[in-house]
């Protein structure tokens, strides 16, 4: 056991479990399609901010593939004439 760690196993990279690592490639792929339709749109960040109703901020950290709200996800999925689940590529 790594005793720098206050008795607990070392993590592995940045995550803790496998879930954890699972969940950001899941944040990542929907940020990535999230910036792919909204470029098949033809608009801007601040038009999908301002059509979802939702922030510029949150529209650039949902195309960075960070977490958001589900609220704005499906604001933004709405917005771009998507459903949450075509984001996903289910």
């Amino acid at each position: 056991m790594n005793t720098n760690t206050g008795g607990r196993p070392a993590r592995s990279g940045n995550y803790t479990t496998g879930r954890q690592y699972e969940t950001r490639l899941l944040y990542e792929a929907i940020g990535r399609a999230l910036e792919k339709r909204r470029r098949e749109c033809d608009m801007t960040r601040a038009e999908l901010a301002r059509r979802s109703g939702e922030s510029e901020r949150t529209v650039r950290t949902a195309e960075g593939g960070f977490g958001l709200p589900v609220r704005s996800l499906f604001a933004l999925a709405d917005a771009l004439g998507c459903t949450v689940d075509d984001l996903r590529g289910a």
